[in-house]
């Protein structure tokens, strides 16, 4: 199940353990973790203005990950892009 809520929404919202939370219906795809979901959504606005819609789902959970979202919003955009943060530290084996 994939609760579907406005950008300005995202950051107030409580969900349930392994329910994703996407920013609604659009062409594009990022799927980001953690830190990486304001950035992602600050990229989002941008190419908005830029007349390029993204839409930015945030698994909230790792462990159940809510892979129905994801796979859901994939078959519709054919399009992924994750976003994820890579260790300070050993940022050389980040990628890996």
């Amino acid at each position: 199940m994939t609760v579907v809520a406005p950008v300005s929404a995202l950051v107030s919202t409580l969900l349930p353990i392994g329910v994703a939370l996407a920013t609604g219906e659009r062409p594009g795809l990022a799927v980001a973790i953690g830190a990486m979901v304001p950035k992602a959504l600050n990229v989002a606005d941008k190419l908005a203005k830029e007349n390029i819609s993204v839409e930015v789902i945030d698994p909230r959970t790792l462990v159940p990950l809510d892979l129905d979202a994801i796979v859901e919003s994939v078959a519709r955009t054919h399009r992924l892009v994750v976003a994820r943060e890579a260790a300070e530290r050993l940022r050389l084996f980040a990628a890996a």
